[in-house]
């Protein structure tokens, strides 16, 4: 459904088509305007000549017998978007829908009887509809910000997706379907997009909050980025620190005012893993990668850590930091963040529990029940519902992060107690039920 004709949209149609679905779309004549409460009778148009052909003799249709009307899912764009949540609101025909950035009432279609509101009849079903929606970062004249996709997401239930900013829409409406309609696992080419884009997908910058918190406490904070869109394996970014050290040595400007006997590490999510490495030091496997490893490195702190999955399985260029960890003698200590909501982006048996099994005593370990992988960084928001669905805020979730990092920081590179604020802070998380808190014995 959509204003455009229907060929420009071929592309979904034939990804649907390629994982067996079979896919209608139709034209309106073009320039024409046609009114919500008419169009909303093609779609029982179209299906009532769908049935009449799919009843009919094989010799007479080629549908014969090949099409299930139990499971029907509606798709569409813009204004299309909007017919396909009303349909999914109203008829109970319809088990799944996808919305690709959708457009309720505007200026140009105020709402009316001949233009009812679909986020209002999406907030009025019951139960509530689930849905995946796409929406753009940029809002228009086209799509404003009062009746755009975000008025759609907050009207769905619970699992429903929300992809913004991120593309390949296609690949997320099939894995969409295949899950809602099919009720299957993900599609594993989406799955791999999905863990690629949450391996590209931040910056530094993206992790501001953290490095503004250390450096309000005095700590002298280096990040860096890589090309975006590029992978790079384990044993080559684990020489990355040490070409950041020497070029902190290099500079007048920082060379006397940096201690660097007192080093410590952070990372989210495979960037945990690449500080869990860090802090193993020597004992990563394959010796030679030890070269690369900064000694001494005091301290770590890791967010929401991953070892190896299926898309970096433990080789000679992905170790696993989990057994460099449980091999190092002494045990080392360390700082762990993790969210309680694991999926395929953060998948259980290589999440956070694996790290913190292989540390020392006096590790912490601060559980966010209600927080994603994702929810670590504001950056990969456009992946929100492919790594889970939480009720703790990435706001929240990065301000508690930030404290408990910056508490573990004083304690194990100053030796200082834990600021009042910060404790003060967490035990009220802690007493909110937003966090669990254990320190390794």
């Amino acid at each position: 459904m959509a204003h455009t004709p229907s060929a420009s949209y071929k592309a979904y149609a034939n990804r649907l088509a390629s994982y067996g679905y079979a896919v209608v779309q139709y034209d309106t004549a073009l320039g024409t305007i046609i009114t919500d409460n008419v169009e909303l009778q093609f779609m029982q148009l179209v299906l009532d000549n769908l049935k009449a052909q799919a009843t009919a003799s094989s010799s007479s249709s080629p549908l014969a017998g090949r099409l299930d009307f139990s499971v029907l899912a509606v798709a569409g764009h813009s204004r299309g978007g909007k017919l396909a949540a009303l349909q999914l609101a109203t008829s109970p025909a319809v088990k799944a829908g996808y919305l690709i950035d959708p457009v309720d009432n505007t200026i140009f279609s105020p709402e009316s009887a001949l233009y009812p509101s679909a986020v209002k009849a999406l907030a009025a079903a019951t139960p509530r509809r689930v849905a995946g929606v796409s929406g753009a970062k940029i809002p228009s004249l086209c799509n404003p910000p009062d009746a755009n996709y975000e008025k759609f997401y907050a009207a769905l239930g619970s699992g429903s997706w929300l992809q913004v900013g991120v593309p390949v829409t296609v690949a997320t409406v099939t894995a969409w379907m295949e899950q809602a309609v099919r009720g299957r696992p993900l599609p594993a080419e989406f799955t791999a997009w999905v863990n690629q884009k949450a391996q590209e997908g931040s910056t530094a910058s993206n992790y501001r909050t953290f490095a503004n918190r250390l450096a309000s406490y005095g700590y002298a904070v280096a990040q860096y980025d890589t090309a975006m869109g590029t992978i790079i394996v384990d044993i080559v970014e684990l020489n990355f620190l040490q070409q950041v050290l020497n070029g902190l040595a290099s500079k007048a400007a920082t060379s006397s005012r940096i201690d660097t006997a007192k080093l410590a590490v952070a990372g989210h999510s495979r960037g945990g893993k690449l500080a869990a490495l860090q802090l193993a030091g020597s004992y990563v496997s394959p010796p030679p990668m030890a070269a690369y490893l900064v000694d001494p490195t005091v301290a770590a702190y890791l967010v929401d850590p991953i070892d190896n999955t299926m898309f970096s399985p433990e080789g000679p260029t992905y170790p696993s930091a989990a057994k460099a960890l449980a091999a190092a003698v002494p045990l080392r200590k360390a700082g762990i963040s993790g969210a309680g909501i694991s999926s395929s982006c953060n998948p259980a048996g290589t999440n956070y529990p694996r790290f913190y099994d292989a540390l020392a005593t006096g590790s912490w370990l601060t559980v966010l029940p209600q927080s994603t992988h994702v929810a670590f960084t504001s950056s990969l928001a456009g992946l929100l519902g492919f790594c889970g669905f939480g009720r703790t805020s990435s706001s929240e979730t990065i301000a508690i992060t930030a404290a408990a990092m910056t508490g573990w920081m004083q304690s194990n590179v100053r030796g200082t107690a834990v600021p009042a604020q910060l404790t003060s802070y967490l035990n009220s998380k802690v007493q909110a039920g937003t966090i669990t808190f254990a320190v390794r014995p």
